[in-house]
């Protein structure tokens, strides 16, 4: 009996997850896309029958069973009960400049995992990219949720000016500006205001960091809050994860 229940445990902790859209409800059947049937079927090598969890970033994580594989690359699966009750992830925007592909990658695969709920690529003087392919980001948002458990999927914003940003930015919502010249030491900067009502967001920049001109028109806005990562220059990847983790790793995140 122990060895069996080891086994489901086991079973359970490896099922594969699925974002897959639609209304959701128990028997409710869903189709899924043939990248999704070529993943279950042939690197996963999971038949018909076979369970699976699925989420659509809106009613929480569902028990499924997978119902069949069309000759066309579609297939079909079917809901059968809620495992796992809807979390919004925490309400945090990254604001990052665009990278190189691979270099970006990992960032929105990263700040996924850690939990952003949006993702802002924004262009600045200093910006080597002036391109940011929204689709392709989102897919890898996509595939970091189905890993990590999340049960929802951050929004990806399209390429914006940073003036555009600061124009249409809530004043209610803290920005966190990591300026690689100095400012208030980011843990002691975020406590109190990491779980504002609001949100919060975090900026940036590129290598070559922001502007004189940009920096002073940051720290003019009443919602910027000027912080440091350290006496060291961080890329800009290192410097958002950085970030990220320190907020919400702090003890006031996380009331404990």
């Amino acid at each position: 009996m122990f060895l069996k229940n080891k086994q489901n445990k086991i079973s359970n902790s490896i099922r594969i997850r699925l974002f897959v859209e639609g209304k959701y409800g128990k028997g409710c059947l869903l189709e899924i896309s043939e990248s999704q049937v070529h993943y279950l079927k042939n690197v996963m090598r999971l038949d018909a029958g076979k369970q699976i969890t699925v989420f659509n970033g809106l009613d929480g994580e569902w028990l499924a069973t997978i119902v069949n594989y069309e000759r066309k690359g579609c297939g079909t699966i079917k809901l059968l009960a809620l495992s796992k009750p809807y979390e919004a992830s925490p309400n945090c925007w990254l604001l990052f400049p665009p990278l190189r592909s691979l270099r970006t990658d990992y960032l929105v695969e990263k700040s996924t995992e850690i939990g952003v709920s949006k993702l802002i690529p924004v262009k600045t003087s200093y910006s080597q990219i002036s391109r940011f392919n929204v689709r392709r980001h989102r897919s890898n948002a996509i595939e970091a949720s189905e890993q990590c458990g999340r049960l929802d999927i951050p929004l990806i914003e399209p390429l914006l000016s940073l003036e555009d940003v600061l124009s249409m930015w809530p004043e209610s919502r803290i920005l966190f500006f990591c300026d690689e010249t100095g400012g208030e030491p980011i843990l002691k900067a975020s406590y109190g205001c990491a779980k504002s009502e609001s949100g919060f967001g975090v900026l940036v920049g590129p290598e070559g960091g922001f502007t004189i001109s940009e920096r002073i028109k940051l720290k003019k806005q009443p919602f910027v809050r000027v912080v440091s990562l350290g006496s060291f220059k961080l890329r800009t990847e290192t410097a958002a994860i950085a970030a990220l983790s320190a907020i919400f790793a702090s003890k006031d995140y996380n009331n404990s």
